[in-house]
């Protein structure tokens, strides 16, 4: 039985800065008591720690993305 490979296309539309920044940010949530690291520490137990970075960082652009965009400061509920 062999295997068969698949490649998938590069992808050119990522801001891998962006990505490695959130992802950096996301680690940090662990440290202070909020609703990202409930959301983490929820993901990781069921998922593993990198999946719970990805989640927690994209629930971090979210937020960021609703701040910018209703241009409201930001206030954990």
């Amino acid at each position: 039985n062999h295997k068969t490979k698949t490649k998938m296309p590069k992808r050119t539309n990522v801001n891998y800065w962006l990505k490695f920044i959130i992802s950096q940010c996301s680690g940090r949530t662990t440290l202070k008591k909020s609703k990202l690291q409930k959301h983490y520490f929820r993901v990781r137990k069921k998922k593993g720690w990198k999946i719970a970075r990805k989640s927690t960082g994209r629930m971090m652009l979210s937020i960021i993305w609703h701040i910018l965009h209703e241009k409201i400061p930001y206030q954990e509920s």
